[in-house]
Formats: C-alpha cells, structure tokens, sequence
C-alpha cells in the first residue's frame, strides 16, 4: 500500500499538472512545447501487459483535440528494482497509444534513491538506453517567501518535504505554512500533517515554539493540531518514565484532533460514536490513513472503513 507521503506527492502533481512541467524546464533544463493544455489520463497501462502495470500519474499535453506530449510522473521512497525495468514499458506503451512524445519524471525525497533512479537503464545495448528525468531533494527549490509560496503553493509543499531538515529549513516550513489559504481546503490539514510529520525534532519543535493559536487562528486547524502536538510532547518529556510511550499518545491525539478538524471543515456529521472511535484510536499509521481519507470521502463512516493491516 502506498504510504500516505508517496500519495501526498502525486497529489501536489494531480491538483497542478503544469508544475511538472515547470520543473523539468526551469529545474532540469528540458526543452518542452509551450502554451500546451494538461489533461490527467488514466495512468493504467495493463491492457497492453500480462500483469498489472500502473504509472502513479499520467498526464496528456495538448492544444484542441491533439496530443503532443505525454508525462508519466514515478513517486520512488524507496528502491525498487522490477519497478525501474517497467519505466521504459510505460514509455513505450504512452508512445504508441497517443502517437507522440513521451517523458518520465521520477521524483523522490531521498538523495540516494534520486542517484539510484538516474542510472541509464539498458534496454536495447547502445541500441536503445533510458536515461530517466529524475527530481531529487537537492534539486527541488527553495520556497523561502510568503509570496514565493502563494504563487505556487503545491511546489511550496515539495519543496518544506525536501527542505524542511536542512539549515535554514524553518524558514521554507514557514512559507510553507503562510500560503496554507491558497491549498484546496479539502487535503489542507492532511498536507501539512504529513509535512509537519516529516520535519526533524528540532526544526519541529522551533516551529512550534514561534506559532500562537491567535497567530495561526483555524484557518483550517492546522495550527491547533501542531499545539496540540507540542502539548503532548511537552507533557511526555515531564515524565521520569514512560516518556516515549507518552509522546506515541500525544502524537495520536495531535492526528485525532487533525481527523475531526478535517471533517469539521468539509462539513461531514460526525456522531458521538464515531468521535469516540476516532479520539480513542493510538494506532498512529491507521490515524494516519484515516487523516488521508478524511480529505476525500464523502462521509464519517467512509473514513472509519479503512482497518488495521
């Protein structure tokens, strides 16, 4: 199953398609049409393939009714040797159904795994040899400015993930979270959990230390969700003992209140029950699924579907 930050990604990527292409221009100096229209196509390419094969985005460039390029986008968190040998299926198989270019964009938060990625893959000997696009963490810009993130707030987000532990990272979080109105309010909450989630202690806890609930007043309650966060913390490390088990309960209180914020602003009925259910569970990665949920269903009982696995 796809971790909730690999889903994440290729959602920055679906809600603003054009930011892909943006990247491969200004970032990785490709040379692409201007003034095309994206379209999100279905990435599924298993009609063509004896077993399941699924790009996580596939996006079809075009003007009026012709297609002139094709983008397939690759979220890789980890390494993944069978995946890698069907980058250059999906491309071929793009090609043939739109008779027209075809590009891959692999994007990843982890260094490594970028240099991993951009290995050519020999396909055909001197032949034929693909040498994938590949957007690692150190290539991703740096979003520093309110205004910086406003004009592009998905690219905001991508930039507090591969930022946001580095030197000066408290900063590219800031911004990030400063241009939090112009983020879709369904995932809002959601996008900034996970952030907040992938920031180390130090730069969380500077974070926390700077913002006030007058500061940052529910605009979508992701400024309570980090207090509460902080709170909890600060209870655990009070104890002599029992210190991480009570940084476990305050972190799933901190995503409980994120789950009920969501669904308060979506204007889904929450009964008694299912508030309960939700500020009873201290299973931190069904929290997190339900959270994920919770900016997309249509009702409190499609979140609460998704069980322990």
């Amino acid at each position: 199953m796809p971790s909730p930050l690999h889903e994440l990604i290729v959602d920055l990527f679906r809600r603003d398609p054009t930011l892909a292409t943006w990247l491969l221009r200004e970032v990785l100096g490709v040379d692409l049409p201007v003034g095309l229209d994206p379209v999100i196509a279905e990435p599924n390419f298993s009609e063509f393939a004896p077993t399941e094969a699924r790009t996580d985005l596939l996006v079809a460039f075009g003007r009026e009714s012709r297609t002139e390029l094709i983008l397939i986008l690759e979220v890789q968190l980890g390494r993944d040797d069978d995946k890698r040998w069907r980058w250059p299926y999906y491309l071929a198989s793009a090609a043939q159904r739109w008779r027209c270019p075809a590009l891959l964009l692999v994007v990843t938060s982890d260094a490594a795994i970028a240099r991993w990625a951009a290995t050519p893959i020999e396909v055909g000997g001197k032949q034929m040899s693909l040498t994938p696009y590949v957007l690692g963490p150190e290539l991703v810009p740096k979003i520093q400015t309110p205004q910086q993130a406003r004009q592009r707030p998905y690219l905001a987000v991508l930039s507090a993930l591969a930022h946001g532990r580095e030197a000066g990272g408290l900063a590219v979080v800031e911004a990030c979270l400063a241009a939090a109105d112009v983020v879709d309010d369904s995932v809002r909450v959601a996008y900034f959990e996970i952030v907040l989630g992938a920031l180390d202690v130090a730069t969380r806890r500077a974070l926390e230390a700077k913002m006030s609930l007058e500061n940052f007043e529910v605009q979508s309650a992701i400024g309570k969700a980090i207090l509460a966060k902080g709170e909890a913390r600060g209870r655990a490390e009070g104890e002599a003992r029992g210190r991480a088990e009570g940084e476990a309960r305050g972190e799933a209180r901190g995503r409980s209140s994120a789950i009920l914020a969501v669904l308060r602003a979506r204007g889904l009925a929450v009964s008694d029950a299912e508030r309960d259910q939700i500020s009873a569970c201290h299973d931190l990665e069904l929290l997190e699924r339900w959270l994920m949920r919770a900016a997309t269903v249509t009702s409190t009982a499609a979140v609460l579907e998704v069980g322990h696995r």
